[in-house]
């Protein structure tokens, strides 16, 4: 009996601390035609007067010690309470959901094959591009590690996908991600453009503009120092003017900025050399009148930004795109150092005015930017040398030449031949002779890469051992990373473990 009067009188000394109305809690966000319980007590409950401010989103059902609150329509309403001696409320969010899951999303690759760097660069565009979702949402993603893929083969990879926003009820689930090698023949870029003048930018301004024509692809290199003593970020963009969506094929190479050139450029450079030996690239898709970035970068003063490309507009849609490289005043979304690789971030962008862009074309266009070379050595005689960038190729205009070809691919040939009556081992060592440089060297198919090098001392990217009598051969390509000094020499003879730093 003792223990029955201490409860009784427990509960009514917590009945007496309560509020005249409490309504707890005093906002919700609900899905349409979600309900909630909403806690609503107190000595004035019994008698309160409650309603919506903002008839037909919600409806409200009193229940003992509850209100029960249920979606109606979208919007935002104030269920408010009134009392003899106070009042509350509760503000209702009727929000969609972020995105409904599962879904199913497809992209395309080309390559032979596609690098596993394409391949996952790919599965996040279709993640953050192609994802149907509320305006404004954020999405994160996590799933299986990815690899190449050959050509004409396709993958259905599995990821949990969380999405949320500000004005929509965060969701998990799944996305499927269809990956789809197209194997489209590779083709040999017609051009190189050349984005580097001025190589320090000291003020906002358009750097570079070319137009992109049908089938005939281009490499594209840019490469520019803010040079302004404040931030600036660098824009570099496609742009369809035309009534038509366009499909492009993006062979990326693009560097984080850096305040050493050299590094700059040999990150973008490696990037570009691995995806292009493979014809390795994303094909995006870029609606009418619209635009996407390729590279958005916000630089510190005295950060380079650099990037090497192909780009290569495909058949069934407008004959041309236009590119162009602007140097501008930070925007608040700009982030520090810019987004990787942004068209696989951001959605296309819809053009308010087409016609009034400025389509302005630069002059730093090289036709057919391909060297080829032949080295030969043979044992017991002179030493043969491959030059990397010592004959410049002539402008579209023939007003000018590209004085150490950066950008411009090299294929060198080197035959090798033992007439002695013993082995002899052989090596090509990569010499840096006019200043700093770096290189990445495909070897038969092998990636070689230098650290930088010094114009002293050199760099062994192959070697071998021929018995007497015999004959090597060996194909090299490789391509003059902006920022480095160029040119560069390849050096053929009986190898020297003093004279070059050993290849690991």
């Amino acid at each position: 009996m003792g223990a029955l009067a201490g409860s009784w009188a427990a509960g009514l000394r917590a009945a007496l601390a309560l509020p005249p109305l409490r309504i707890s809690p005093t906002s919700v966000d609900l899905p349409l035609g979600g309900s909630k319980n909403i806690a609503f007590v107190g000595s004035d409950a019994m008698a309160a007067q409650v309603e919506a401010n903002t008839p037909g989103v919600v409806s409200v059902t009193r229940r003992p010690g509850a209100l029960l609150i249920h979606a109606v329509a979208y919007g935002k309403t104030s269920v408010v309470a009134v009392g003899h001696t106070a009042s509350g409320a509760v503000t209702v969010r009727v929000l969609p959901w972020a995105a409904r899951l599962p879904q199913n999303l497809s992209v395309s690759v080309t390559g032979a094959p596609a690098t596993r760097d394409v391949v996952q660069g790919a599965v996040e565009r279709a993640v953050l591009t192609q994802l149907g979702t509320a305006p404004g949402a954020w999405i994160s993603y996590d799933g299986p590690a990815v690899s190449s893929l050959s050509a004409m083969e396709s993958i259905r990879i599995p990821l949990r996908v969380r999405v949320g926003g500000s004005d929509s009820l965060p969701v998990s689930g799944t996305a499927d991600v269809t990956v789809r090698n197209l194997g489209l023949e590779n083709r040999r870029e017609a051009e190189l453009w050349y984005s580097n003048n001025p190589e320090s930018v000291k003020r906002p301004a358009v750097l570079y503009g070319e137009e992109l024509r049908r089938e005939s692809p281009v490499r594209f290199l840019f490469h520019h120092v803010n040079d302004s003593g404040r931030p600036l970020t660098v824009d570099v963009r496609l742009f369809n003017l035309s009534d038509e969506s366009a499909r492009l094929i993006v062979m990326p190479g693009e560097a984080s900025p850096d305040k050493n050139p050299v590094l700059a450029g040999a990150q973008a450079g490696e990037e570009f050399l691995e995806n292009w030996v493979f014809g390795s690239g994303e094909v995006v898709w870029l609606p009418a009148h619209s635009c996407v970035p390729l590279s958005l970068r916000r630089l510190s003063p005295g950060a380079t930004t650099s990037g090497l490309f192909t780009l290569r507009l495909l058949e069934g849609g407008p004959s041309r795109l236009y590119v162009r490289v602007v140097a501008r005043e930070p925007q608040p979304e700009d982030s520090e150092e810019g987004t990787r690789a942004p068209w696989r971030h951001l959605r296309p962008q819809k053009l308010r005015d087409a016609a009034s862009l400025p389509q302005q074309l630069n002059a730093h266009v090289y036709p057919d930017p391909f060297r080829a070379q032949k080295v030969r050595y043979t044992v017991g005689g002179k030493e043969g040398f491959a030059y990397v960038g010592e004959q410049p190729i002539e402008r579209a205009d023939g007003r000018s030449k590209l004085d150490g070809n950066f950008g411009v691919i090299y294929t060198i040939d080197a035959e090798v031949k033992n007439p002695t009556d013993a082995p002899a081992s052989v090596e090509i060592v990569f010499h840096a002779s006019t200043g700093y440089c770096a290189g990445m060297f495909i070897v038969d198919g092998k990636i070689v890469k230098s650290p930088i090098q010094q114009p002293i001392g050199g760099y062994r990217i192959w070697k071998d051992t021929l018995q007497a009598g015999a004959t090597a051969t060996c194909r090299i390509v490789t391509v003059p990373f902006a920022g480095s000094c160029y040119p560069v020499t390849l050096t053929v003879r009986t190898a020297d473990a003093l004279a070059s730093t050993e290849n690991p």
